[in-house]
């Protein structure tokens, strides 16, 4: 079965783009805790358009607010709707997901039992398990490896109650439903960070991280609904994207706390940002300017595999700066050199995976196919 047939590859290369932001931006965390040295001036200049990195989990995030919510609103009226979204969802990500926990909780401690991070594993394994680990973050109030798992807990967490929610509600009070939620996220974080709560750990958290999921299911309803013309659309990406970018230029200057501008506004701005992005692709014909660029073959290449680079690279990673710690002593060079050693692995590795683990698996997704959707 060809698992690209019918595809939106401008779609893919969006993807390619949040999977390579996140990639570098766990690079030189990596590096940074391994004892590379980045505070020269090049080093500091760097990190001004590195440190913005995990907004590659939002453009994620809204990337899937969108695409489930299209799907969920296609086929809310077919008889098995319920059954054929859970089972391709647990076709896509379980397998992957599970076997990556195997890897990390039960082979490398055998190996490397020495390693501190493997250390305390056993009472912590129950959060991974139950896609539960951005919970343990916040409740915890600190980050655990493997860390990087907890966007995956959000979206799982948001595939258990969305079904539901669209199935319930008229598309038109639906709508309205999701602009809602979204204003509600900032204020939510906001008196997390006024009653105390750590900063770093409250995007961790699934009800005060639903902006990215909110703008995509936002733009995917109006599109359903055709609220607005293709072309009112096209204007809000150039806004949305523009005004974004703006914004974020602007925000250092926001007279409030870090705390704040990182963790409760720079959230909603590369979302709305994320959204425009989705946007422009989705209203721009194939042949336009936008989606030639998002289409390009290594950019396609990164976002068809990015499921299992995401799930792999900062385990590579860091395992090649443990492995080799001259190299990541070696600051702006080590940038290079493990990245560039792990970054061929862990597209290897993707392309492994894919190619030999996670396709018989999506294959039998064809035995819960949607009678309106032919591919997604």
């Amino acid at each position: 079965m060809n698992q690209h047939r019918g595809r939106d590859y401008s779609l893919d290369g969006i993807r390619g783009i949040a999977i390579v932001i996140v990639m570098i931006y766990h690079l030189v965390g990596v590096l940074a805790v391994s004892g590379a040295d980045f505070h020269n001036p090049i080093s500091k200049l760097i990190f001004v358009f590195i440190d913005d990195g995990w907004m590659g989990v939002d453009l994620f995030f809204t990337l899937s607010g969108y695409l489930i919510t299209s799907i969920l609103l296609k086929t809310k009226a077919e008889p098995n709707y319920l059954k054929n979204f859970f089972m391709r969802r647990s076709l896509r990500i379980f397998p992957l997901y599970y076997f990556f926990l195997i890897i990390y909780f039960i082979v490398l401690p055998y190996f490397f039992g020495e390693y501190s991070r493997f250390q305390h594993l056993e009472s912590r394994q129950v959060w991974y398990w139950t896609y539960m680990s951005n919970f343990e973050i916040f409740f915890k109030q600190k980050w655990s490896d493997p860390a990087h798992l907890w966007s995956l807990g959000i979206e799982e967490q948001f595939y258990w109650f969305w079904p539901f929610i669209v199935l319930l509600f008229s598309s038109r009070t639906f709508h309205w439903l999701t602009a809602i939620i979204f204003i509600l996220q900032p204020l939510i974080r906001l008196a997390f960070v006024l009653s105390g709560v750590t900063g770093n750990v409250i995007p961790a958290f699934t009800f005060s991280h639903l902006d990215g999921l909110m703008v995509g299911a936002f733009i995917a309803t109006s599109l359903y609904r055709q609220t607005f013309t293709k072309e009112s659309l096209r204007k809000w990406g150039y806004y949305l994207f523009f005004g974004g970018l703006l914004a974020r230029l602007a925000l250092p200057f926001i007279p409030v706390s870090f705390d704040i501008r990182r963790n409760v506004i720079a959230i909603d701005i590369w979302s709305l940002f994320s959204g425009g992005l989705i946007l422009l692709s989705v209203t721009h014909a194939k042949e336009s300017l936008i989606n030639t660029l998002l289409t390009n073959r290594l950019l396609v290449f990164a976002g068809t595999y990015s499921y299992g680079l995401y799930m792999i690279h900062q385990l590579i990673f860091q395992y090649i700066a443990f492995k080799f710690g001259s190299i990541a002593g070696a600051n702006l060079i080590s940038l290079l050199q493990v990245g560039i050693l792990g970054g061929i692995a862990s597209f290897i590795g993707a392309w492994l995976l894919f190619k030999y683990f996670e396709s018989p698996f999506l294959n039998l997704k064809e035995h819960f196919s949607y009678a309106k959707i032919k591919s997604h």
